[in-house]
């Protein structure tokens, strides 16, 4: 299960921030993890990718709260 940052933002009338986005993607992660699927994705906007050092540091915000993984379309594949 996981949230579609953009589309999100887009139907709420925000950017795709992460001061936005820190609530409804934590409310995904523990609504997945209560249906018992695998909670994917971020904090933050997918359009962040190009900036590494900023990806890496949403990649790993994810996982320590509780994120398993995202979908993605670049060499960063591998960084989960």
């Amino acid at each position: 299960m996981t949230l579609g940052q953009e589309d999100f933002a887009l139907e709420t009338g925000m950017l795709p921030e992460p001061e936005g986005l820190f609530t409804p993607a934590v409310q995904i992660m523990l609504a997945a993890r209560a249906a018992g699927v695998l909670p994917l994705g971020f904090v933050g906007s997918i359009a962040e990718y190009r900036d590494e050092g900023m990806f890496r540091s949403r990649i790993r915000q994810a996982r320590r709260l509780g994120f398993v993984g995202h979908s993605v379309f670049t060499r960063y594949r591998l960084m989960f």
